[in-house]
């Protein structure tokens, strides 16, 4: 990327899904890519495990009860990428919308495993306005109760991709992302930042909706966001989903009432950061929305780098180091992290 100014809109998708209804959810998805379209927005990023939801129920119930829910919750997932490299047919249908709109996303989703169909990860799919998967980064560390429904994921696909802006591919810029509380793991951002981030990814599920954490997890949210776009001199996109009462309410049809209240009806917080100026857009509450902001790449390419550039001399490199273990381990760590065949016109 050249250090030319360069603008361009971009949002965070602060929704709901359909829970648990992973075609839904789908043509939701469809319609919001084209709603950003009209917009004139050439990036969206969308929550943590947007399809087919965030499955807060194994917080709630004790890990017996919710088996069977998460037998269900991995036949709702999705798939990227099939055995060969080409994109599954869900997957197809949001390639084809980000090609006719010309709409770049980030989608958080939980991933079905090429390999193995109930092996299912927290993912990132990272889609050019062209209709191309550029690859995909599984979550690293499923938090807490969320390891009884996701893998590790590796290093292999702890990395940045170059996006190629919606009118004009032969300008590109770099593009991370991390999942909830990987935005807490130092080594992880600065795996990032080693890579040239400019626009930082941050999908998160609805934290706020847990009694326990209501007061405070906005708040964390909006800190680690506007921590990393300082340290990393990069865009942050942070995009929270909401729970609805309709949500709850599926729980208790499955399983019944909840033994106390653990999950209410919330939300986290949405916004964009830039690197000098702060936070530009905001957004909380139950109701969808986009949070928009302008993105200037101009600005990742700052004075303020002469003075601490955290990829180069500020880091101290002969005394901290990174090492990032790239090999794969899973066997389609390597096919998802480069996209594998993934032109919107190479429908399997």
């Amino acid at each position: 990327m050249s250090a030319l100014a360069t603008t361009f809109k971009a949002a965070a998708v602060h929704a709901a899904p359909v829970f648990m209804d992973k075609g839904a959810t789908i043509q939701k998805t469809v319609e919001i890519i084209h709603n950003a379209n009209d917009q004139g927005i050439g990036l969206l990023v969308f929550p943590e495990t947007w399809i087919p939801g965030y499955p807060a129920f194994v917080m709630a119930y004790a890990p017996m009860q919710t088996l069977g829910l998460i037998s269900q919750y991995s036949k709702q997932s999705m798939l990227v990428l099939d055995s060969s490299g080409r994109p599954s047919q869900d997957m197809q249908k949001i390639l084809s919308a980000c090609q006719e709109a010309g709409v770049s996303i980030v989608l958080g989703i939980s991933e079905v495993s090429g390999q193995s169909k109930h092996t299912i990860f927290s993912s990132q799919v990272f889609v050019s306005a062209k209709g191309e998967i550029l690859g995909v980064h599984r979550k690293l560390m499923p938090t807490y109760a969320e390891k009884n429904v996701w893998a590790n994921g590796g290093g292999a696909t702890l990395k940045c991709w170059d996006m190629p802006l919606a009118d004009d591919s032969l300008q590109k810029y770099r593009i991370g992302g991390l999942i909830c509380s990987e935005n807490a793991i130092y080594a992880a951002k600065d795996a990032l930042v080693m890579e040239g981030e400019q626009v930082h990814a941050a999908s998160w599920p609805a934290m706020c909706a847990f009694k326990a954490m209501k007061a405070t997890y906005a708040d964390r949210i909006r800190t680690f966001s506007m921590s990393h776009a300082f340290s990393a001199g990069a865009f942050v996109i942070a995009a929270s989903m909401i729970f609805k009462e309709e949500h709850l309410a599926w729980f208790e049809r499955q399983l019944g009432p909840q033994p106390g209240e653990i999950v209410l009806e919330g939300s986290g917080w949405s916004g964009i950061v830039a690197p000098g100026t702060g936070v530009l857009a905001e957004g909380q509450g139950v109701e969808d929305r986009l949070v928009v902001a302008e993105i200037n790449l101009g600005m990742t390419d700052s004075p303020a780098k002469v003075i601490s550039d955290m990829a180069g001399h500020y880091r101290r490199p002969e005394v901290l180091k990174i090492s990032v273990n790239r090999e794969k381990i899973w066997e389609d760590d390597e096919l998802v992290a480069t996209g594998g065949l993934s032109s919107a016109t190479s429908h399997p």
